[in-house]
C-alpha cells in the first residue's frame, strides 16, 4: 500500500534539490544537484528493500532480487530536457 503523505513529503524532499528563486526545478545531467537527487532516491529504494544500481549513462534503478532472478524492476529517475520543470 502506497503511504501518501510519506510519498508527498519525499516529492518536496526531493524538489528542494534544484530549486530555482524564480520557480521550479533544474536538475542538469552530471551535475551536483542531479548526483544530490539520485543519493535521496536511492536511500529511498535501499529503505524499501531494493538493491540499487546505476548504468553506464547515469540511470538508477532499483530491483528486488539479483538480476537474475528478477523480472521486474524501476527507473525511478529520469533526464529532463525542460529548463524549469516541477512546482512553481
Amino acid at each position: 500500500m502506497i503511504d501518501g503523505e510519506r510519498l508527498w513529503k519525499r516529492l518536496f524532499e526531493l524538489a528542494k534539490v534544484g530549486k530555482q528563486g524564480s520557480g521550479g526545478v533544474t536538475r542538469l545531467s552530471y551535475t551536483e544537484e542531479e548526483r544530490a537527487a539520485k543519493v535521496c532516491a536511492a536511500s529511498y529504494m535501499e529503505e524499501a528493500g531494493l538493491e540499487v544500481y546505476e548504468d553506464a549513462v547515469g540511470s538508477l534503478f532499483g530491483r528486488r532480487g539479483s538480476k537474475a532472478d528478477c523480472t521486474c524492476g524501476c527507473n525511478v529517475l529520469y533526464r529532463t530536457v525542460l529548463g524549469l520543470a516541477g512546482r512553481t
